[in-house]
């Protein structure tokens, strides 16, 4: 099946590859690189000798990653192609072959996302529809998947505090608390095929937050969820009971280190839907119950709804926005909230392999109840990110 989509991106290549076509060597060694003939590519860099000099760097580098895949070196391969794709992430061919490469080295979440990326394009009938095949057989493929990530802080009211201070005779409000540090978190993910779509799914999840200059009030959880759900080429259904245990510095008046917070369990809903080529939309529903240690007033239930609807321009970039709703229903009403939320993105992969994602968020959050001076706290929440990184760097690869 691999080898009939490498013969039908022969003839559906992009401009920009047809460009690189500067002599008769590169010709016919770009021609043997998009078709996947390593045997012919192993034979063009056999009997070049001194003239592989004037070969592209850059197929030199394509013309590795094959090599290295006939090889079963499979990390020394992604390297390879990596490089290619992080200077052109437009060849399709190098892209498709990458995502073949990575499903050998059971990077099945990676492999995927290459082949979506791929969908976004305008691809040959015959292209896509074996491109659909081969986003089938990944999706019943189980093996454990990572991912994680980390953003920087600076927040200036950690700890939610009033505006501006109150006091009753000598008794004052806090501050606002202010924090530099790390944000952090990673999943690790395995499924279990099932008959008829049907899967099985384990997830292990920890989050944090990290302030260098304020660990009174870092936060450690770490949640474990067991469930199932139903998926094919264009939607994926799961239910997913999760527990989930958080640690907190305990605040200003805290003695040092973590402390057990709190326990969640809960119920969540996950839903994909490839809505069609280059639309896709997220959605999310959770409910669970929360137990605290020591501030029982907090005991009660959340609820939260999220929809992120993203457009795949190219297979280089997407655009998102999203919605979200959550409740927060305590013991003490004046600890319960409602809050409204939007969201939106943008990823672009540029050329010469840096990429960039740009976010930007707001919050409408309002309390239920008003405080021990009876005002109704209200709360507008604004976040803006920047990431940049460079696609040539992996890690765990």
């Amino acid at each position: 099946m691999v080898s009939f989509i490498f013969l039908l991106f022969s003839t559906f290549t992009s401009a920009k590859e047809q460009t690189l076509e500067t002599g008769n060597l590169n010709n016919k060694l770009t021609h043997y690189l998009i078709s996947n003939n390593s045997v012919a590519v192993k034979n063009i860099l056999q009997t070049c000798g001194e003239c592989s000099q004037f070969i592209d760097p850059l197929l030199l580098e394509w013309a590795n990653g094959i090599l290295a895949r006939q090889e079963k070196n499979y990390a020394e391969s992604i390297r390879h192609y990596r490089k290619v794709i992080s200077v052109h992430p437009d060849w399709y061919s190098a892209r498709l072959q990458l995502a073949t490469v990575l499903y050998l080295n059971k990077d099945i979440l990676s492999a995927e996302a290459q082949l979506r990326k791929l969908r976004s394009e305008s691809l040959p009938e015959e292209a896509a529809v074996l491109i659909d095949s081969f986003i089938a057989k990944i999706q019943k493929t189980d093996n454990w998947a990572f991912r994680g990530g980390f953003t920087y802080l600076n927040e200036k009211n950690i700890n939610n505090a009033p505006a501006s201070g109150r006091s009753i005779g000598r008794w004052k409000s806090e501050k606002p608390q202010s924090g530099k540090g790390v944000m952090f978190w990673g999943e690790a993910e395995k499924t279990f095929s099932l008959p008829d779509n049907l899967f099985g799914i384990t997830r292990l999840a920890t989050s944090g937050k990290v302030y260098k200059n304020n660990h009174s009030y870092d936060e450690l959880d770490g949640s474990i969820g067991l469930g199932f759900g139903y998926r094919n080429i264009d939607t994926t259904i799961l239910l997913l009971p999760f527990y989930e245990k958080s640690y907190y510095g305990g605040g200003k008046k805290s003695e040092k280190g973590l402390k057990p917070y709190s326990d969640t369990r809960g119920f969540g809903v996950e839903t994909t839907l490839q809505l069609s080529n280059r639309w896709r939309l997220y959605s999310d529903v959770k409910l669970g119950k929360n137990e605290y240690k020591k501030k029982t007033y907090l005991n009660g239930y959340r609820y939260s709804l999220n929809e992120t609807l993203i457009y795949f321009p190219d297979s280089r970039q997407y655009i998102s926005a999203g919605l979200g709703y959550s409740m927060l229903r305590t013991e003490e009403k004046d600890s319960s909230f409602n809050k409204a939320a939007f969201r939106t993105g943008w990823m672009y992969e540029w050329d010469g392999g840096v990429s960039t994602l740009l976010q930007a968020a707001y919050g409408h959050k309002k309390y239920l109840a008003g405080d021990f001076w009876g005002i109704k706290q209200i709360n507008h929440e604004y976040n803006t990110s920047v990431t940049v990184w460079h696609r040539d760097i992996i890690f765990l690869a």
